[in-house]
């Protein structure tokens, strides 16, 4: 057949059986690229991202729904590109189905259809325990460098300067909650939830966690809203007040998501301010909602549920933008 043309190869063919029985060495793909068999089945290959070169010996992941799109004009070499798929919303960017995303130096996320896959760049030390004969070991990332390394005997003045490196204080991060998981040795890590993406209507609030079976960071989203966009609190501030903190629902609610209707709830909104400050919430809890939809299907939604609200002068900035500045200690960028 001619260059170009879509080739049809078994491992029966001659062809395959002289490639089978000369395979190069399995290569060592980078983080987040699969090994995948070549055209024959036999050889290993990394392989083809999105809007990457590929033919019929290069070929595209078949994980990430990508395949290889030929032009009218060169059939011999093409670019792989997603199949068609359901796109991926992460901090206010729109990912389209297959594309890749780094957060930080340490992880890497590809939306899959809608939904985000997302794995370390770094050896995976956050499972291992730490070298035998270590004397007083520390999980620890040094400045100016992305994953985490154990350290043994650490000196207190050596110890503090990585305190300091790693005090959110110090780098004006927020907070995370670090266990140990006694069974699996597993250094459970959670971020707090982000801001919700909205200051009013439906949003999304998120959060990134490894507490899971497999110890892998995995990120979890929730729905929010501060206040329906409709609301007009500023009527109800007390004479001589300047804000309204929480305010409750005057009557029941019932929530409806993609045409399923869940039972009725009173929620809480944060309120608003005359003298410029704004309010956000400043106590959540996380309550799975169930929807019913017409056929008695049913399925859960997390759900943000504001406790207390509070007002402040922090309009603006990077509270809505979530990963550029949460880190994750010893383990997320």
């Amino acid at each position: 057949s001619s260059a170009g043309q879509i080739r049809a190869m078994t491992t029966e063919s001659p062809e395959c059986r002289r490639k089978c029985a000369n395979c190069p060495p399995t290569p060592v793909c980078p983080v987040g690229v699969s090994l995948i068999p070549g055209e024959c089945g036999c050889c290993k290959q990394c392989a083809r991202q999105l809007d990457e070169t590929c033919n019929d010996q290069m070929l595209c992941d078949p994980h990430r729904n990508l395949y290889c799109a030929y032009s009218d004009v060169d059939q011999r070499e093409g670019r792989c590109v997603a199949k068609p798929g359901r796109a991926c919303l992460s901090s206010g960017h729109t990912y389209v189905n297959g594309e890749s995303f780094l957060i930080g130096c340490k992880v890497k996320c590809t939306c899959m259809d809608g939904v985000l896959a997302c794995e370390n760049n770094c050896p995976v030390t956050i499972t291992a325990s730490a070298p035998k004969n270590c004397r007083h070991p520390q999980l620890v990332k040094r400045p100016n460098q992305c994953c985490s390394e154990w350290i043994c005997s650490v000196r207190v003045e050596s110890f503090n300067s990585i305190f300091l490196f790693l005090s959110p204080a110090a780098n004006r991060r927020t907070p995370i909650s670090i266990t140990v998981r006694a069974k699996d040795k597993c250094n459970v890590q959670t971020t707090e939830w982000s801001a919700c993406s909205k200051t009013c209507g439906w949003g999304v609030s998120e959060r990134v966690t490894n507490d899971n079976k497999a110890c892998k960071l995995r990120k979890q989203s929730r729905l929010c809203q501060i206040r329906p966009c409709s609301a007009n609190f500023a009527d109800n501030i007390k004479r001589g007040k300047k804000c309204i903190r929480t305010v409750k629902a005057q009557r029941r609610v019932q929530y409806s998501f993609s045409g399923c209707q869940s039972k009725v709830y009173t929620p809480k909104y944060c309120g608003e301010c005359v003298d410029g400050r704004c309010c956000t919430p400043k106590e959540t809890v996380t309550r799975p909602v169930k929807f019913t939809c017409d056929g008695g299907f049913k399925f859960k939604k997390r759900m943000m549920v504001i406790k207390s609200c509070s007002c402040h002068r922090k309009c603006f900035g990077s509270d809505n933008d979530f990963f550029s500045y949460r880190r994750m200690g010893g383990d997320t960028w």
